[in-house]
């Protein structure tokens, strides 16, 4: 349950915050919070992360509903620690908001620009967040297997 809980939330926030900015500014309007180094930037993204793949909506929908039925798949199946839902549902709830926007909007709406870095959503920090925590959590748990076959060796 906790999965779905972070799930919903993060595509309340998504969508919430992308409502706000479409709203408030037209496209390439923003506004300087901390100079140049933080603003809000309203553009319209027809790419993957650093813009890449311009127009390839069919291949993002694949990808993205092929994230969401390995991570559904994973937290029904697997039975993930609350810490790996909390990972699966942040990725869920940006893939899910992203393919909204790009369902909508032919492209996903970003607004967040930080210095040289491309502008990106809340989506995207959710996906970023939770595909790192599930990184983090398979290199623990392939630590803890390699230290489990150590001691089985030894025991030999």
């Amino acid at each position: 349950m906790h999965y779905w809980i972070v799930l919903v939330i993060t595509l309340i926030l998504d969508r919430w915050s992308k409502h706000l900015i479409m709203a408030r500014y037209e496209l390439g309007e923003g506004l300087p919070l901390l100079g140049e180094w933080l603003s809000i930037l309203r553009v319209h993204n027809e790419g993957a992360a650093f813009s890449i793949l311009q127009g390839r909506t069919t291949l993002f929908f694949v990808v993205g509903a092929l994230v969401l039925a390995a991570c559904v798949y994973y937290n029904q199946r697997c039975e993930p620690s609350r810490l790996e839902q909390f990972a699966l549902g942040l990725v869920c709830g940006g893939a899910v908001g992203n393919l909204i926007d790009r369902a909508l909007y032919g492209g996903v709406v970003d607004f967040i620009s930080v210095g040289w870095w491309p502008v990106f959503n809340v989506a995207d920090s959710a996906i970023v967040v939770g595909a790192l925590l599930i990184a983090v959590f398979a290199l623990r748990d392939m630590a803890g297997e390699n230290r489990r076959q150590e001691e089985a060796t030894k025991q030999e």
